[in-house]
């Protein structure tokens, strides 16, 4: 099932107010995957998906192995959840030669944020992360960021909502897709052409892949310029077949990641003096796959560095 996503201009002010509150839904019985556990989560919040693969095709269904539905986050109130039970264990090793109680948590912590509502880090089954010296992009993503003694980290994760609500302020229409995990490439390139980022909203793994600030923060930084070259190489894309349709969406994905390798610090692509140089080259290269001239490209990497430093991050050279 898939919850209904609350009205977020309407709940600001009262998440705000709410913020340090822990929820007051009374603790319930709830059985999944054969297993009974305890919990204070409202009973319109299924908030978990499926489970995950551990070990080849063995799939876990423990509570703490489970991926979280980003778009059923938005339906929580700020304050802290839990999921408890006990399972009974099969021998497995020379250790456990009978059957035994295994002890199962999984906690969920919902924080009340500037532009709605995040999710502590800590929740995820696969943390956030984030590179240094992009504190500034980050928050204006929507992230929550601390700082430690190891340095800035991702303490909080924006809901699907918060991060439409954080992206629009920065001129960015963002649209989501709630019922699909891999958004199908006509359906990708539609948002496009239609001026939006897409975001997949039903699965953590794929949203935490279009949040990531390697995409949603190069067309961030890129954009009216990048947001325009990219809507009509979309519509390009969608004037061909299936296969034009498959090849665009996958060149505009690439695209967007390679803008982050003309701004440091970066490690996906080179390191050191000849990052700025490897990834311009790489721009250039998948913007002719998509229509879009080398003056365009360096257009838009102008524009995307000086954005960038105006955010507080390293730049190797300005051109």
């Amino acid at each position: 099932m898939q919850p209904e996503l609350l009205e977020q201009n309407n709940h600001t002010k009262e998440l705000a107010q709410h913020a340090s509150l822990e929820p007051v839904a009374p603790e319930r019985l709830i059985i999944f995957d054969e297993t009974e556990y305890q919990t204070n989560l409202p009973e319109y919040a299924d908030i978990f998906e499926g489970g995950h693969y551990i070990r080849g095709d063995i799939k876990s269904f423990r509570i703490e192995n489970l991926e979280l539905l980003p778009t059923a986050l938005d339906k929580l109130e700020p304050g802290k959840y839990f999921v408890r039970g006990t399972s009974l264990e099969e021998a497995v090793d020379d250790q456990w030669n009978h059957p035994h109680s295994v002890s199962h948590s999984r906690d969920v912590t919902v924080r009340a944020s500037g532009h709605g509502k995040v999710i502590d880090n800590d929740s995820f089954f696969e943390s956030y992360s984030m590179l240094a010296g992009t504190e500034t992009l980050m928050r204006a993503l929507g992230y929550e960021v601390t700082e430690s003694p190891r340095g800035s980290q991702i303490s909080g994760v924006p809901t699907p909502e918060t991060l439409v609500v954080a992206l629009k302020e920065r001129g960015i229409d963002i649209k989501l897709f709630p019922d699909y995990q891999c958004i199908p490439g006509s359906e990708y390139l539609q948002a496009y052409a239609e001026g939006k980022y897409p975001v997949s909203s039903s699965n953590e793994i794929y949203y935490e892949h279009d949040i990531g600030d390697d995409h949603l923060g190069a067309v961030m930084l890129g954009g009216a310029i990048l947001v325009e070259a990219l809507q009509t190489a979309a519509i390009n894309g969608l004037n061909g077949d299936d296969g034009a349709i498959h090849r665009t969406s996958i060149f505009i994905d690439t695209f967007t990641a390679n803008l982050r390798a003309v701004i440091l610090p970066i490690t996906e692509f080179s390191e050191g003096a000849n990052a700025e140089a490897d990834g311009r080259g790489r721009v250039h290269r998948n913007g002719e796959r998509l229509g879009i001239s080398m003056e365009k490209c360096d257009e838009i990497i102008k524009t995307v560095q000086a954005e960038a430093v105006k955010m507080g991050m390293d730049i190797v050279e300005l051109q």
